[in-house]
């Protein structure tokens, strides 16, 4: 094989494992340190504003809440804000510059 072939075939490789790389979904566990982010196997915390959270799962800031017409109702615990202790799942994108992590529900 002469060395145009062998640059050929490098160059190749190296497009497929990049594509592979990036076209891959990824989910973790994590668990809400106060309002840091760590994720399971990992040391650590991604402050508030390096993540990024499910439209869903942004719900008012206590267990209270109005309805359509007005009403109060409390929200089950399932709906209520995320807060320290909750286990999460988490979505990683990634893209060519960085990677994204987006809790998309709470375990």
């Amino acid at each position: 094989m002469d060395g145009f072939s062998e640059l050929k075939e490098a160059v190749v490789k190296r497009v497929n494992d990049t594509g592979a790389y990036y076209s891959q979904p990824v989910l973790h566990l994590g668990r809400m340190i106060g309002t840091n982010l760590k994720l399971d196997g990992s040391t650590q915390l991604y402050p508030t504003g390096t993540y990024k959270i499910s439209r869903t799962l942004k719900q008012p800031t206590s267990g209270w809440t109005k309805d359509a017409e007005g009403y109060e109702v409390f929200l089950p615990e399932s709906l209520q804000p995320l807060k320290s202790g909750d286990r999460v799942l988490v979505a990683e994108i990634r893209t060519r510059y960085k990677d994204d992590f987006v809790i998309i529900d709470i375990l």
